[in-house]
């Protein structure tokens, strides 16, 4: 019991440690122009939230101008 406890801390840890480094690693050309809202896709219509995992990750590649451009609201975000 205690080993599967420890394997599953050990897991959580490498995901928590990894995922920022994956994540800076994936291009940002790779994700322009795409939507990964629900809301946009079903209904056409922009959501508040919309943009915002291309801000996010325009800001993790320092581009903050392109991160305004796609949505201003990462700036109370990040």
């Amino acid at each position: 019991m205690k080993n599967k406890t420890v394997t599953l801390c050990f897991l959580k840890l490498s995901v928590i440690l990894l995922a920022p480094i994956i994540i800076i690693l994936i291009p940002i050309s790779s994700i322009e122009n795409k939507s990964f809202c629900l809301y946009t896709n079903l209904l056409g219509f922009h959501c508040p939230g919309c943009g915002m995992t291309r801000a996010m990750f325009s800001i993790m590649h320092f581009q903050f101008n392109n991160a305004i451009r796609y949505n201003r609201l990462v700036i109370l975000v990040s």
